[in-house]
């Protein structure tokens, strides 16, 4: 306490009480190029359904990452999922913010039964209409019938609802008539924004980019924008074509009324024609997000060009606001007032907003998006997208102090990403444990393949034993390959990865008993969503695996499919070459040591240590109780505290742990002895 300068006196608290509170080593991660969603952060998903919402569907280049992480789903409730990309992902943008620049355009009313040549088949045309030209594809069928019209152009000037004729350029004069369904703008081409902090950074000109999409990809172009200024409903509707359907969709249905005046503007000003408001609807123009060409994904009804225009509820319903704040899937980023041509406000202040209607709807298909699957879904082409340390991928969770995760799932990887994640995270970190399956370019085509089993046991020496893959290290545990399941999103069959299982038969050990017991066995080893392994091991190929320190994963009758090992890499014979031992450790490092950062800037005095004595003891004594170590002791005194450590600012506590092991090998003698035999005279002299 403080010295006291006259007579009195002073109460003070001193907090004896300081425990050891356990950690979660159930954290789990991967990082992997999806369709969509965010990249280069951490999101956590909690189900598989939520996964698809958030990251699109898996497809061919996704698929094997994507249901790894599923896999893992399957066993526990949360997963860190980061997104990479590639170096040529690109957000799909929608270009010059005004009606008519076009790349591209739909057709959406074919002539009924009309005919083109046979012989003209992708025959190229030039389409002279709209105030530009442009090149058109006709695929006609088999009997000459037109199947598909795609057209191509530079021209400027077409807008929603124009009609053209166009012409045969041989002797028939045929003609035919087609309308024009959504205008897509071009522009000055699609970027790579990452995250919502590069809009604010200048990354988007607001001249040329009206409408963004949120994330980078392909699967942005499916994206169509529709805003709705003033003048009514009229025209303000949709058709799409999808594997030769037609479907027409009419936008007034879904909002109660035309836009208008906001009640903050009219406020404001008590002039009713300034038209603030604008209606704004998300749709899937292509079908491949939500399956459906035509629906629609988002709507936004009564939303203002007005910068500083406020809802009921005080919020800000300026349009890019309320979209930045809502969207999941585009956001607004032009200037607004160039959409439709005659709006003339500095749009600086609702106070002195004047916006002129303008009566033709406004929309655009994004365009651009790319890059965000072909570039990292091949494992041998994924390293630099998948880790650069300390800013992508997996290189995201090498902080300790920013990340908190017990487990890091591989995936679908290359054995250099392999080797990265033990060395430069795992064992960076101290705290997290690699799981890995054989790499997809050299054993994966043996283990998949219709081999033998010492075949492809050989085949997995070859690929943990490479130059690459040299590592001891009990940070890391390998199973031996892969499993069949169905893809239920593409009604498909997939060849996936088992390290999203091991990670899972892990984290069910957490919640079901303890991380300190193995996940192995037919009590807690049991594989999910296996339709077959390609590699299912025979006991010659398991003794030969498991020398390796790889644990076998195998299918047995009435079983099902089971781990059947639980080894890490560790090379020396220790207690640290099990899965338990180290987890454990982890556990106990990780507990005591945040436990211990209470104690810093304190004296290094009996009063610091036997805190700290009183803090590690009860914890390790209930780890006991549960089995986890056989027994322990705590050294923290001036044995170990000596001056020379108490001079160097130093604090010293000896922990030491007798590990409780799992059993690999059961021993069954059984004795035969003759009937007149008491037991007490053959017990123990066999």
């Amino acid at each position: 306490m403080a010295f006291q300068i006259s007579p009195g006196v002073n109460v003070s608290e001193i907090d004896a009480s300081l425990r050891v509170s356990p950690v979660s080593t159930s954290d789990a991660a991967i990082a992997a190029g999806f369709q969509w969603g965010p990249s280069n952060q951490i999101t956590t998903v909690s189900s598989e359904s939520e996964m698809a919402k958030i990251f699109g569907k898996p497809d061919g280049d996704t698929a094997a990452n994507w249901l790894t992480a599923s896999s893992f789903l399957a066993y526990s409730g949360a997963l860190q999922v980061i997104r990479t990309v590639g170096t040529d992902a690109k957000n799909a943008t929608s270009g010059v913010a005004t009606i008519g620049a076009i790349s591209s355009v739909d057709f959406t009313q074919l002539v009924s039964g009309s005919t083109w040549e046979a012989n003209r088949t992708s025959t190229a045309v030039v389409v002279t209409g709209g105030g530009g030209d442009g090149r058109v594809t006709i695929v006609t069928d088999d009997d000459g019938f037109i199947s598909s019209i795609t057209v191509t152009t530079a021209g400027t000037g077409y807008e929603e609802g124009d009609s053209t004729t166009l012409a045969d350029p041989g002797s028939t004069n045929f003609n035919l008539t087609f309308e024009v369904d959504t205008v897509v703008s071009s522009g000055t081409g699609a970027v790579l924004v990452e995250n919502e902090d590069q809009y604010d950074a200048g990354t988007l000109d607001a001249e040329t980019d009206a409408f963004v999409a949120r994330y980078p990809g392909a699967l942005g172009n499916s994206l169509e924008v529709k805003l709705l200024h003033s003048g009514g409903f009229s025209g303000w509707d949709s058709s799409y074509m999808q594997n030769g359907k037609q479907t027409n969709v009419s936008f007034e249905a879904i909002f109660d009324r035309a836009p208008d005046t906001s009640n903050y503007v009219l406020t404001k000003n008590g002039n009713v024609d300034v038209n603030d408001e604008v209606h704004v609807v998300v749709v899937d123009g292509t079908g491949d997000i939500s399956g459906v060409a035509g629906t629609v994904l988002e709507k936004y009804a009564h939303l203002s060009l007005a910068t500083d225009a406020k809802g009921e509820e005080g919020s800000s319903i300026y349009i890019k606001d309320v979209i930045r704040r809502e969207s999941k899937y585009i956001y607004a980023t032009g200037d607004f007032r160039q959409i439709a041509v005659g709006w003339n406000s500095d749009n600086t202040s609702s106070t002195t907003t004047a916006f002129q209607n303008s009566p033709t709807p406004y929309s655009v298909r994004l365009a651009g998006g790319a890059g965000a699957n072909t570039a990292v879904s091949t494992a041998a082409n994924a390293d630099a997208a998948r880790y650069t340390a300390g800013t992508k991928g997996y290189g995201l969770l090498r902080d300790t102090d920013v990340v908190d995760v017990g487990i890091i799932i591989s995936g679908d990887a290359s054995i250099n990403l392999q080797q990265n994640l033990i060395d430069n995270v795992a064992e960076y970190r101290k705290d997290a444990i690699v799981v890995i399956s054989p790499e997809n370019t050299t054993a994966k085509p043996v283990i998949i393949g219709t081999g033998t089993n010492s075949a492809k046991a050989t085949a997995l020496g070859v690929w943990l034993n490479s130059s690459n893959l040299s590592r001891s290290t009990s940070y890391a545990v390998a199973d031996s390959g892969y499993k069949r399941m169905y893809d239920a999103h593409n009604d498909v069959y997939r060849n996936v990865p088992l390290n999203g299982d091991i990670a899972g038969l892990m984290v069910r050990t957490d919640q079901t008993n303890d991380a300190w017991w193995s996940p192995a066995g037919f009590t807690r080893g049991s594989i999910k969503n296996v339709v077959k392994l390609h590699f299912n091991p025979d006991k010659a190929s398991r003794d030969t695996i498991y020398k390796l320190g790889i644990n076998p994963v195998v299918s047995m009758p009435g079983s099902g499919t089971i781990l059947y090992g639980d080894k890490t890499l560790y090379a020396k014979p220790s207690a640290f070459d099990r899965i338990n031992v180290r987890r454990l450790f982890v556990v106990l490092e990780k507990s005591i040591s945040r436990a211990a950062k209470n104690l810093l800037f304190e004296f290094n005095d009996e009063f610091t240590r036997s805190s700290f004595r009183n803090m590690v003891e009860p914890f390790l004594r209930d780890i006991k109780a549960r089995r986890g170590v056989y027994d322990y002791k705590v050294v923290c005194d001036s044995t170990n505290n000596t001056s020379e450590v108490i001079d160097r600012n130093e604090f010293v506590g000896d922990i030491f742990i007798k590990p409780a092991r799992s059993i690999n090998f059961i021993q069954l003698n059984f004795v035969a002895v003759r009937t007149g035999v008491d037991f007490s005279e053959v017990v123990g002299t066999v």
